[in-house]
């Protein structure tokens, strides 16, 4: 545990919890923050075997294998109000860049949470609010991340064609693969999240959000859970023009407008 630690001890953590096996990160974070955790808290696990992600679905975690966090931001007052989808960006972002400057990798963000590499889902963003009445408490952001090829789900389990990041790395002579150090790659994370979170709002942060953008002019089909439907229908079709200030998708629509479509319960889809 101590050898995790080290890979943390320049960033101003509020506190750190590291489980060789917990059911989520995401659960053991929000019980932490209601007991007044500090800001830039952070939860880590070996494994998951409650692993959740977005609408409801479950997030695969094996042992020794992927990476998986819950970070706590608390919110200040003096902060401008906050939508969850700005710090799936935030945390999206920050993945990319670390992912680029370390491994020269290519990733893109499937809007609203899921970052791409070779067209395939490496890792996934759930960000969860949590209120006291009408004051916001504080931000829960929960990042899985496919490291090492175990950690890639069955295919039978996925929606989306999924793929790990040392598949997507240069062979060396004596492997078929690259190994990543998980912790190493964390801590490189959490540098950039701490970068871009005082710019959330800033055009620059927005700029660096769409260079990033998969399917961005390309026709897309916008849909609600696909997972719980047979024969789902998309609600709306479009060019994906970028995002807003917010957060929110641009879609400019069959008949020239351009609509906001906000996280909520959709799935984006290249036609």
């Amino acid at each position: 545990m101590e050898k995790v630690f080290a890979y943390f001890n320049h960033l101003p953590l509020g506190g750190i919890k590291y489980f060789n096996q917990i059911g989520s990160t995401m659960n053991e974070a929000a019980t932490w923050l209601e007991d007044n955790a500090p800001d830039f808290a952070l939860v880590i696990a070996n494994e998951q075997t409650e692993g959740r992600g977005r609408l409801g679905r479950k997030w695969f975690t094996p042992p020794n294998s992927a990476l998986a966090f819950s970070l706590i931001l608390r919110h200040h007052s003096t902060e401008p109000p906050h939508r969850g989808t700005l710090f799936s960006g935030l945390a999206a972002v920050s993945i990319c860049e670390a992912l680029e400057q370390h491994y020269d990798l290519k990733p893109q963000i499937k809007w609203p949470n899921d970052i791409l590499l070779s067209e395939k889902k490496a890792g996934g963003i759930l960000v969860e609010a949590h209120w006291q009445g009408n004051k916001l408490n504080g931000i829960v952001i929960g990042v899985g991340i496919n490291v090492a090829p175990s950690s890639v789900p069955p295919i039978s389990a996925v929606l989306f064609p999924a793929i790990s990041v040392e598949e997507c790395l240069p062979s060396s002579p004596r492997s078929s693969t690259q190994r990543i150090d998980r912790y190493q790659l964390l801590a490189w994370i959490l540098e950039r999240i701490l970068f871009w979170r005082n710019q959330i709002h800033t055009p620059h942060f927005k700029q660096s959000w769409e260079a990033r953008l998969a399917y961005k002019n390309q026709r897309v089909q916008i849909f609600q859970d696909i997972a719980a439907q047979t024969n789902p229908i998309p609600l709306m079709e479009g060019i994906l023009i970028g995002i807003t200030e917010n957060g929110s998708l641009l879609i400019r629509n069959d008949q020239n407008e351009l609509q906001e479509i906000w996280s909520g319960e959709v799935s984006l889809r290249l036609q």
